[in-house]
């Protein structure tokens, strides 16, 4: 049976600014968001004994960056249950190098990241975690 991977991944933004007069246009923020979602999608990887073991999961981690675009810090939220799965995402977050600088007037912001391991079969479709 041929199996269809997809690793999904979402970043739910909430702002965390250091100086809270002053906000970013939501729209700076959202194109902000598309290129960050991007560079995610660059970079994101099923480990194989997961896909052989049929392991899934999902892994919630929380990002924040500065006012650059650096990585401040990473956190897991909510772990999978498995270990290659939350060391994958915690990986993946902590290796976002390519991230535009915050919009003008952010800091810092802080957002979750939900990354999701599916495995579908052919005749059987799991749904996303």
């Amino acid at each position: 049976m041929r199996r269809h991977i997809i690793l999904a991944c979402a970043a739910v933004c909430t702002l965390v600014s250091l100086q809270p007069a002053f906000s970013a246009p939501q729209e700076g923020l959202n194109n902000w968001a598309a290129q960050v979602q991007k560079e995610i999608a660059s970079n994101k990887h099923y480990p194989a004994r997961a896909i052989k073991n049929g392991i899934e999961g999902k892994v919630m981690v929380r990002v924040t960056v500065m006012k650059t675009g650096q990585i401040k810090s990473v956190q897991m939220v909510s772990a999978s249950g498995n270990h290659l799965l939350d060391s994958e995402a915690m990986r993946l977050a902590a290796t976002l190098t390519g991230l535009p600088s915050l919009p003008e007037g952010l800091q810092e912001h802080t957002f979750e990241l939900p990354i999701s391991f599916i495995l579908q079969g052919d005749k059987e479709t799991k749904n996303n975690i």
